[in-house]
């Protein structure tokens, strides 16, 4: 008999360990939120930030949203219509980027900087600025090629200007 209770007890501490290490795999396997790992910015920080770049981006890169954050726009107001509500200074136009470490981000004044206004590499480079956060644009709609489809996001981007810009040599 005592062979009997011992099986069942066997059984269940078995079970019990299973479950466990099931919910340990799905607790520490999870992957985090999108967004969720991003930085955490508030307007008014400077962060220093690595910008990868190829030299077509100056006309590639573009966004549209019918908003302005602190004066700042996209290129276009909506997927057809071009910004109609004041200039395209570089200072004013909002641009994405990637970071080396794949935070994307809208930004402004890139292409006004003086490490930028000279000849620049033929493959992809990068350079250090300093991120200037002035708010948050609502789910913006990005461009990475002229030639490219808009990408609807479903996240807000936060959005800025970039100064003090240095190019990073490889």
């Amino acid at each position: 008999q005592p062979q009997g209770g011992s099986l069942g007890k066997s059984m269940i501490l078995f079970l019990i360990i299973i479950g466990g290490l099931a919910a340990a795999f799905a607790y520490f396997g999870q992957e985090p939120a999108p967004g969720a790992s991003g930085p955490k910015w508030k307007p008014g920080d400077k962060s220093q930030v690595e910008v990868t770049l190829v030299s077509s981006d100056i006309k590639d890169l573009a966004c549209w949203s019918a908003d302005e954050v602190n004066g700042r726009h996209c290129a276009f107001e909506s997927p057809t219509k071009g910004w109609s509500k004041g200039d395209a200074d570089d200072k004013k136009l909002l641009r994405p980027y990637t970071t080396t470490d794949r935070v994307q981000f809208l930004a402004a004044g890139l292409w006004s900087e003086p490490a930028l206004t000279g000849k620049l590499p033929s493959a992809r480079f990068a350079v250090k600025c300093t991120y200037t956060v002035e708010g948050k644009m609502k789910r913006p709609g990005i461009r990475w090629s002229s030639e490219g489809a808009w990408l609807d996001r479903t996240d807000d981007w936060y959005t800025g200007l970039l100064s003090d810009c240095k190019l990073i040599t490889p």
